[in-house]
């Protein structure tokens, strides 16, 4: 049976539009019919205005030291102009002193081109990364991550599941640790926020899962 932590649609239906935007922002995140995705009533909006740097972003902390963390989402990428070779996150799951431990992003590559990205944080500190094909539509994004279960182990593992396909599946990580928080909406990734031009993308239907069993 699956495991549900946290489904936030409902909640940020009524409550984003009081706790998702500081007030000094110009990036922000608006709670839009619009941005609703796959037939569902409400949706983020998160825009960019190419001057502010500050992220911002809706809190999941109903994650209690989870060892084994799943979530699902669908993206909308609107016309979000993100520098060439480099990526903005709209999701970062953190551990225990803010360690970064998994992250989602745009990534736009030398040749203009947008795909999807999700990072995952290794043993040794560094990010092994893979990329996906982002639909015209919107896209099903669902992520499934183990940790080890003791120091030296290598039965840590990392599932991507991409419109319902299985696009990858390690099963040899070695990092011990746990999720703590989450955060959704407009993050930094490898550029700063203030040199994306403008534009926005859309996000919907997160659900976070201590597995992703049917």
């Amino acid at each position: 049976m699956t495991a549900r932590i946290l489904k936030l649609t409902l909640i940020v239906a009524l409550l984003g539009v009081i706790f998702s935007r500081p007030l000094s922002a110009a990036n922000t995140i608006d709670v839009e019919r619009r941005a609703a995705l796959n037939g569902t009533n409400f949706g983020l909006a998160v825009r960019f205005d190419g001057v502010s740097n500050r992220s911002t972003y809706v809190m999941d902390e109903t994650p209690d030291a989870e060892s084994t963390y799943g979530f699902r989402v669908r993206l909308k990428r609107k016309n979000v102009d993100v520098p060439l070779g480099k990526r903005v996150d709209f999701l970062k799951a953190k551990g225990a002193g803010n360690v970064l431990l998994l992250r989602a992003g745009i990534f736009r590559n030398a040749v203009g081109n947008y795909k999807g990205w999700v990072g995952v944080r290794l043993a040794n500190g560094r990010l092994r990364e893979f990329r996906f094909h982002l639909n015209k539509s919107d896209t099903l994004l669902e992520v499934l991550w183990s940790s080890a279960s003791a120091p030296g182990g290598h039965d840590g593992t990392i599932v991507v599941s991409v419109n319902g396909v299985e696009k990858l599946n390690v099963s040899n990580l070695t990092r011990v640790d746990a999720v703590e928080s989450v955060q959704l909406g407009a993050l930094r990734g490898t550029t700063r926020l203030d040199n994306i031009a403008g534009g926005k993308y859309f996000l919907d239907e997160f659900e976070s899962f201590r597995t992703l069993a049917p």
